[in-house]
């Protein structure tokens, strides 16, 4: 071991502490190997057992996930097309996730990269060819435990070389020169990994070249294709020269330790977005010295360069990503809205907001407000403001909610770069979910002028179902963004992995989506019963569409298709949460009745008796306990998982 983590200087770790909750942080995470996943916005701490798969740089990233991290790592030795330890799946569910760093060396091996005549370009091509099938076969033969179970798999791609081989005249983007062979190898990569369920790409070249090329690469010593760290490596084997060189160290500002955490930081923070865990969906700005420099009431606003447009740029970003924008903000409405465009050059909309309070109350009332107007947890909250005193009353009145604000300078970089606000996929309902914001306002305000069954038949509401029976129906990824993401409107407040996913539809599962839309709005996606036979596993629903009956009408028609397949009752799992008490009624509402723990509905035997032409119906008993063995069965199921 002692030869492979031979560049681990005692020093290392000398700046970093470990946080009071568990989480590490440094000091700063303003630098650093955390530079790039920031700890601002994180609150829960997390337990890892972690499969690495690869040789030598994987090697390390198992050692410092162990000794750094605290996390449990193991580590399977693995080089071209070797054939992995067998494990069953109980094995493999016991780990969190796997990864998986192919060698460069395995691919393009010396021997046949510096013997090709990388000159001739057709030959150049005809190379790259090739060793793109052996990394294709490679990624094959490692992701066996991902293809056996579904395992979740973090993939690496190669960091570049640090200069073109030929000199810097020669042409940059031909496979001549080693750095485009090896950008153009990590496309094909890309592209084989789309091939697997539930496999991801870690960008390790981009934490490289964050940490910087120069303190990490060995290729400023070492082959190119070796592709790994710089290190004291070739330090004992060359005691014996005439003149023994020193320790590299001496030659060169060594940080790749750094870049090993930096890496796992990476992966930790993927693992987090992809679990949902600490998900942010509402951000509350300020305004002046927040938005803008100075105070606009006072005409002092300075110029947008800096951060002021880093800024407001991260706002937009968050926007595409679906994090819904508000305003709080002690100031004349007429006036701001007078000079928006000014203020913010034109590059952020007024409507890019879906709710604002400006006005001279408390903010923290105006946060309330807010908050409720969207329908959103405090813990999914973060709120940006530059006063203290604002700021120390939001969190008072909402210890939930995450409060920044008091140094402009790292704003943009917490808020794009923070697991909590980014999301594995984009869909078109995340792009909306603003103007989704503010026709629910538009909704309410003029639901407060007419009676509830006046308001709800003036809507012109449209339910309508999608049947999904595959991972790979188009509007599965959003089905599951809403599995992943809802908390008030879920039933049994359950979070699938993208494993269990992939096994519901392979075990004939059934997914109910639904689109909403009324006279103020397209909602899309906005509710998803996941359904296993005639049994409702799980329902969850939207904020956005709540008070809509919306869920009356989705249950509806789940019975009326269950009843037309000839099914003479649905039952329906439900399990309380601290979060979930708004479906809590759902079931009971809908007519459903408590049997041994479980909601069970009895269909209407005429439909059931249309299909099954002449059969006879179950007596009730019968069919009670046909429906309580299916619970049972499917709640093993469960907590096997």
């Amino acid at each position: 071991m002692q030869p492979l983590l031979a560049y681990v200087k005692e020093d290392l770790v000398a700046d970093e502490v470990h946080s009071g909750d568990g989480i590490r942080a440094d000091r700063t995470t303003h630098r650093g190997p955390r530079f790039r996943t920031p700890v601002e916005l994180t609150r829960t701490p997390i337990s890892i057992r972690a499969m690495v798969i690869g040789s030598c740089t994987s090697e390390a990233a198992a050692w410092h996930m162990t000794r750094d991290f605290g996390w449990e790592a193991d580590h399977v030795l693995f080089n071209s097309v070797a054939e992995l330890p067998a494990k069953s799946d109980e094995e493999l569910a016991a780990y969190s996730f796997q990864y998986v760093q192919l060698a460069l060396r395995a691919a393009t091996p010396e021997q046949w990269f510096l013997n090709t005549n990388m000159d001739d370009p057709s030959v150049a091509n005809e190379y790259f060819e090739q060793t793109s099938e052996r990394l294709r076969l490679m990624l094959d033969s490692a992701l066996a435990y991902n293809r056996q179970t579904g395992m979740l798999t973090f993939v690496a791609n190669y960091p570049m070389p640090q200069q073109n081989l030929l000199g810097r005249f020669m042409p940059r983007y031909e496979m001549s020169n080693p750095v485009y062979f090896v950008e153009e190898l990590n496309r094909r990569l890309v592209k084989y990994i789309a091939e697997y369920q539930n496999v991801h790409l870690v960008d390790y070249d981009a934490v490289v070249a964050t940490q910087g090329r120069m303190y990490i690469q060995d290729d400023s010593l070492n082959a190119s294709n070796h592709s790994g760290l710089i290190g004291g490596f070739d330090y004992e084997h060359d005691r014996d020269r005439i003149e023994p060189p020193g320790f590299t160290h001496e030659y060169y500002d060594i940080r790749s330790a750094e870049a090993v955490q930096a890496l796992i930081y990476e992966i930790e923070a993927m693992f987090r977005t992809l679990r949902g865990i600490d998900g942010i969906k509402l951000v509350i700005i300020d305004l002046d010295d927040t938005l803008w420099r100075g105070v606009a009431a006072e005409g002092g606003t300075g110029t947008q360069e800096g951060w002021p447009l880093g800024f407001t740029e991260a706002l937009v970003f968050l926007k595409r990503r679906g994090i819904v924008l508000a305003i709080v903000s002690k100031n004349d409405e007429a006036t701001i809205r007078e000079q928006w465009g000014l203020l913010t050059w034109g590059l952020l909309p007024f409507e890019s907001f879906a709710v604002h309070r400006i006005n001279w109350r408390p903010k923290s009332e105006n946060v309330a407000e807010v908050i409720a107007a969207v329908n959103v947890l405090p813990e999914s909250v973060v709120f940006i403001d530059d006063n203290p005193v604002e700021r120390a009353a939001v969190a008072a009145a909402f210890p939930q909610v995450r409060v920044l604000g008091a140094d402009p300078y790292y704003l943009r970089r917490v808020l794009l770069w923070s697991a909590q606000l980014q999301t594995p996929t984009l869909t078109t309902e995340s792009g909306r979910r603003t103007e989704m914001i503010r026709a629910q306002a538009e909704r309410q305000d003029e639901a407060g002028r007419m009676s509830r069954e006046s308001f709800l038949a003036s809507l012109d509401l449209k339910v309508q179902p999608i049947r999904i029976s595959s991972e790979t129906d188009l509007r599965a990824p959003r089905a599951f963004e809403l599995l992943s993401k809802t908390n008030q409107f879920n039933t049994t407040g359950r979070r699938w992995t993208e494993a269990e996913w992939a096994r519901h539809f392979a075990a004939q599962g059934l997914v109910y989506a639904f689109e909403v839309q009324d006279r103020f709005s397209q909602y899309g996606l906005t509710c998803v019963a996941v359904m296993e036979g005639a049994t409702i596993l799980q329902f969850v629903m939207s904020c956005r569409v709540i008070g809509l009956e919306v869920e009356r009408r989705a249950l509806e028609i789940i019975c009326d298709d269950l009843a037309q397949g000839g099914s003479a009752m649905v039952s329906a799992l439900a399990e309380d949460t601290a979060k979930n008490l708004l479906s809590r009624d759902l079931y009971a509402k809908a007519g459903f009745q408590r049997e041994d723990g479980a909601w069970v509905k009895r269909l209407a035997p005429a439909a059931a008796m249309e299909v099954q032409e002449g059969g006879t119906e179950p007596e009730p008993r019968e069919r009670a306990g046909l429906a309580q063995r299916t619970l049972q069965r499917i709640r093993r199921r469960l907590d096997a998982r």
